[in-house]
């Protein structure tokens, strides 16, 4: 792999970032033209790219671009406040920074000779976003992200390894035993373990797990009247096992959405009353992933409308179901009912799908839903799908690219005046 344009920064001053990414972009697609020819190009992400590669390679080499969402969605608003500034400064002077970099992200992505994207919710977005392109005619192709999907021998180290990998705080709230409807009463199995895998960011609504884990205990936990009537109050049967909450994912200390967001969960966890039922790993490794996957019941997957989201596919690919907000990605990656549950972004949703783990138990979940959610993602999200994929679009782009050269020779000799034929003279 040869990496080019690291040398220039990516951010000035903490500030500049897409700028940054352009001049990067464009330093790669220079050192890309200088090293050959090429038959295609795949650009990422970035679509300022695009007219670079193709400033660069006069146009030789068709290029297709992969937006992955809308830039101009992603950044904060053009109005918003920027910090240590005057309100009315930093939204002035951020309006004059994107105004610029989102014209230029329509052109460029229209400049591509081939567009994909990442789901067909995103295509959705991506007409209603870039008015000028959908009103052009240009309909992006859908390409699924691709997950890897591990071995049944990695699967199975996982599961048998996973005590030793994850910190004491998780293995303590997994081993735990709690008792039964009273001091006599022999202890329940091991907990239900439920796993959130997000980044720590209020965008992700990790709160929503949070509180219906505290729906589905207060309905284990509550007291009934007896069915004769009687003002006699009796416990509710213990469910099959208890169910606790494992919070993992991305974690920055210098971000402060990050610390405060981490704290309100703490907080949160705390007021519902199962701050003993939850354990937190912010900044897992990848070790620690593929042990909470292993222990996992099912994975709670709570943002909405997210374009497209890894997680449910990496889940699915370890034979984890996926408990999602039936919005966006989760959409087309997860099938409800059988490889996961699709759910409204509301507590009593998300504890109705638990409650049914529960109540089935996690080995016959994973068992059947889990093999279910595998096999689904092998045939469409692995990386033999992705590659297969990608390579038919590339085809399809190179043979349009090829057809269009043609056309362009017909037309210029066509243009051409006719050659008069020129009389032969006999010379005695």
């Amino acid at each position: 792999m040869t990496v080019a344009g690291a040398w220039l920064p990516r951010t000035l001053a903490g500030r500049g970032a897409a700028l940054c990414a352009l001049a990067r972009c464009a330093a790669a697609a220079w050192a890309l033209a200088r090293d050959g020819a090429w038959d295609a190009i795949i650009a990422d992400q970035v679509a300022g790219a695009v007219p670079a590669l193709h400033a660069f390679t006069a146009w030789t080499a068709p290029v297709l671009f992969y937006c992955h969402f809308p830039d101009l969605l992603l950044a904060p608003p053009r109005g918003a406040h920027a910090p240590g500034l005057p309100a009315w400064l930093g939204a002035a002077l951020r309006s004059l920074y994107r105004a610029p970099l989102d014209a230029l992200e329509q052109a460029a992505t229209g400049a591509a000779e081939a567009v994909l994207v990442n789901s067909r919710f995103t295509a959705g977005v991506f007409a209603d976003t870039f008015t000028r392109l959908a009103g052009r005619g240009v309909e992006p192709g859908v390409l699924y992200p691709a997950a890897a999907v591990p071995t049944e021998a990695a699967l199975a180290a996982a599961a048998a390894g996973w005590e030793g990998v994850l910190p004491p705080g998780v293995t303590g709230l997994i081993k735990q035993k709690r008792g039964g409807g009273g001091s006599t009463s022999p202890p329940s199995p091991p907990p239900t373990v439920f796993v959130s895998i997000n980044r720590f960011e209020r965008k992700k609504d990790i709160g929503l797990a949070v509180r219906a884990l505290a729906v589905v205990v207060r309905g284990v936990n509550k007291k009934q009247t007896n069915r004769g009537g009687g003002s006699k109050k009796t416990t509710t049967p213990a469910a099959p096992s208890n169910p606790v909450l494992i919070l993992a994912g991305g974690f920055d200390p210098r971000l402060p959405e990050n610390v405060d967001h981490l704290q309100e969960l703490q907080a949160l966890a705390a007021r519902e009353g199962v701050a003993d039922r939850v354990a937190f790993l912010p900044s897992f490794t990848d070790a620690q992933r593929g042990a909470l996957l292993a222990v996992a019941a099912a994975i709670l997957y709570t943002p909405s409308g997210e374009h497209f989201g890894i997680v449910p596919v990496e889940a699915g690919a370890a034979g984890v179901p996926v408990i999602a907000v039936a919005s966006g990605g989760p959409l087309e990656s997860v099938v409800d009912g059988v490889t996961g549950w699709l759910v409204e972004a509301e507590p009593a949703a998300f504890a109705g799908a638990m409650r049914e783990v529960v109540e089935r138990g996690a080995p016959a979940v994973r068992s059947s839903i889990g093999a279910a959610a595998r096999a689904h993602v092998i045939a469409h999200f692995s990386r033999p799908a992705f590659g297969a994929a990608l390579e038919a679009e590339v085809e399809k782009m190179v043979d349009a690219h090829a057809g269009r050269g043609v056309e362009k020779v017909e037309e210029e000799e066509a243009r051409r005046p006719p050659v008069r034929a020129r009389r032969r003279v006999k010379v005695k």
